[in-house]
């Protein structure tokens, strides 16, 4: 078939006169009409022909056939249109009693089996189990495969776990030349007590001048639905600057392949410079979207905030891909914008760090606008050392600036968990007050 396939695609203009389904049915063949007689009169290519085999086998799976079987009979040419001939196997119908997953080691099974209790006791529906599937995809679970095992009464859905969340410390160490180390320090418990829900603590000290607390509990699947939700409380200061505090709700879900959601918080600010205050209530919106596509990795994300006098928007857009093996290169945007008539100082983005412009330290600059480009290149001959460089442009209270930066670094494995060791260094800053960088992370 393979053969065939490939000496008629050799030729030009070849369209699809007819597809002919073969074979006993328990579906009567006409309901295949609206299926396969889209693609007559189309072009007769490998993709398609792909394609319409792929439909076939899914409209049989959502009549409760995931085992049915699809078979290539006879390609038949005449002149510049060919008639595909399809032999199509149902196999059983097949009533899911029960879900079973293998592979699991920190999450409890009965928590990954609420999702999935819409397929059970009824005609196995794939839509569904595809949705299913990409609920738990969003909380952190890997699938290695998906499979039918016979039961007592019906079928077992038997899914092989290769991947799940797991609870981790996370540690960021800043050292600069005549300078106080700088540090941050998250405890994430993104797998609490093997329920899936999440609990993160992140601590962030700048200096002692500048600290920052972020509490974040999340709800992962509400009643079972692909529903979830958030619960933050946040507070920072940068002395004789501001104070920033804020506790809020968010609710969300998947629109695949978006994430999305929407929330509410209270806030209270300071400005220590003016002696400045306001409060009141703000809304928030976070959009969530990734996938894969011929060796490229894309990820978009957003997050805007709205009050009563101003709004905030961060956009960040990743690409990841591999042009030359074995190297690596990924390639991040960062946008940045305050909207407000009159900002003050506890509105503003604190930049500089080591996430965005790593050259720089924390909290170096505090900006109404900023657009950062970076890339960073790994794998370099086979090696776990890596090169970065980040340029951007921005606006302060005051001025325009274009801070540039760039650095180097190796990747390791420690007892504890992953370890990475960086020295960054900016456009225009002597060189002995390069900094350097290290992370790590341990799983608990």
């Amino acid at each position: 078939m393979k053969v065939l396939l490939i000496l008629l695609t050799l030729q030009q203009n070849i369209f699809i006169r007819e597809v002919k389904i073969e074979g006993p049915h328990i579906i009567p063949k006409s309901s295949l009409e609206k299926t396969v007689g889209k693609y007559e009169g189309d072009v007769f290519s490998k993709a398609n022909f792909e394609k319409l085999i792929q439909d076939i086998l899914n409209f049989y799976q959502n009549k409760g056939f995931p085992l049915v079987k699809v078979s290539p009979t006879l390609l038949e040419q005449k002149g510049d249109s060919i008639t595909i001939s399809l032999s199509i196997e149902e196999g059983p119908l097949v009533v899911i009693h029960k879900t079973i997953f293998k592979g699991l080691r920190r999450t409890k099974g009965k928590v990954l089996g609420k999702i999935f209790t819409p397929l059970l006791n009824k005609p196995y529906k794939g839509n569904i189990l595809k949705n299913k599937i990409q609920l738990i995809k969003r909380e952190g679970y890997r699938i290695d495969s998906i499979g039918f095992s016979k039961g007592e009464v019906g079928y077992n859905l038997v899914i092989h776990i290769k991947g799940e969340p797991q609870n981790q410390l996370k540690g960021v160490l800043s050292a600069q030349s005549g300078h106080t180390p700088m540090g941050e320090f998250s405890l994430l418990a993104e797998n609490l007590m093997g329920t899936a829900r999440k609990l993160n603590i992140k601590w962030v000290r700048t200096s002692l001048k500048e600290q920052s607390l972020d509490l974040l509990y999340r709800e992962p699947w509400i009643l079972g639905s692909g529903i979830y939700g958030e619960l933050e409380a946040y507070y920072s200061f940068r002395e004789t600057l501001y104070i920033r505090e804020k506790g809020g709700i968010l609710i969300g879900g998947s629109l695949f392949p978006v994430e999305l959601a929407l929330g509410l918080f209270l806030y209270r600010r300071r400005d220590l410079t003016s002696g400045g205050f306001e409060g009141g209530v703000g809304a928030n919106l976070k959009t969530k979207t990734e996938f894969s596509w011929k060796g490229l990795e894309l990820g978009l994300k957003s997050r805007s905030e709205f009050d009563r006098k101003k709004s905030k928007h961060i956009l960040g857009f990743a690409l990841g891909f591999i042009p030359i093996s074995p190297l690596r290169i990924n390639l991040n945007l960062s946008y940045f914008r305050l909207i407000s008539s009159a900002p003050k100082q506890y509105d503003l983005f604190s930049l500089g760090g080591p996430e965005v412009l790593r050259g720089f330290p924390d909290g170096h600059f505090l900006a109404t606008y900023a657009a950062i480009l970076g890339i960073e290149i790994s794998r370099i001959a086979n090696t776990p050392i890596f090169l970065f460089g980040e340029v951007s442009r921005l606006s302060t209270l005051t001025s325009y600036l274009t801070p540039i930066d760039f650095g180097f670094g190796i990747e390791g494995r420690s007892l504890l968990g992953p370890v990475k060791i960086l020295v960054a260094f900016a456009r225009g800053r002597p060189w002995r007050e390069g900094i350097v960088r290290i992370s790590m992370k341990g799983a608990l």
